[in-house]
């Protein structure tokens, strides 16, 4: 089994299960000296979530540990565009206090390689972001951050809806 930092979209269940049935979740996480930038050119032509690196140990970023079988890791790696603006990157994340016998996990994320400041994010991506963080109770000051973040509305009116109806069910 495998240890996934979910610092984007996955953050929100019902994406991460839509995409990896067998994952589960397992607990929060901090990653330090990292921050929150929506950077990653995406292969929609919009802008993704990336955990960019800092050095500033101030700097930290909220996620989700998800534990998914070896063997569904190229199904996430196709999701995520493995090779094709992201890599796989490894840290030790922060677990929240009595979570685990442990305050330490060692984790794998997925960081930007191909980055475009000026990019913007859709609207629904941004709703997949900011759900997974209210989901998971994380500060107020993180999710009005999500919030702010400038969003542009998805010109495949389909994909949108489609991305957005997995919060319609339930």
């Amino acid at each position: 089994m495998l240890h996934y930092f979910a610092y984007g979209s996955n953050m929100s269940t019902r994406r991460m299960l839509q995409r990896i049935p067998q994952a589960v979740r397992l607990t929060t996480a901090v990653l330090k000296g990292h921050t929150l930038v929506f950077h990653k050119r995406g292969r929609d032509g919009s802008a993704k979530c990336d955990a960019f690196y800092t050095k500033r140990s101030s700097d930290r970023i909220y996620g989700v540990i998800y534990q998914i079988p070896q063997e569904h890791l190229p199904i996430l790696n196709a999701f995520e565009g493995l090779g094709k603006g992201y890599e796989i990157a490894r840290a030790l994340v922060e677990l929240p206090h009595g979570s685990s016998d442990r305050s330490e996990m060692e984790v794998f994320f997925y960081q930007a390689t191909d980055i475009d400041p000026k990019l913007k994010p859709f609207k629904w991506y941004k709703v997949h972001v900011l759900r997974g963080a209210l989901e998971n109770r994380f500060p107020a000051e993180y999710c009005e951050k999500i919030k702010r973040v400038p969003a542009i509305l998805d010109p495949n009116r389909e994909r949108m809806a489609k991305e957005l109806s997995i919060y319609r069910h339930r």
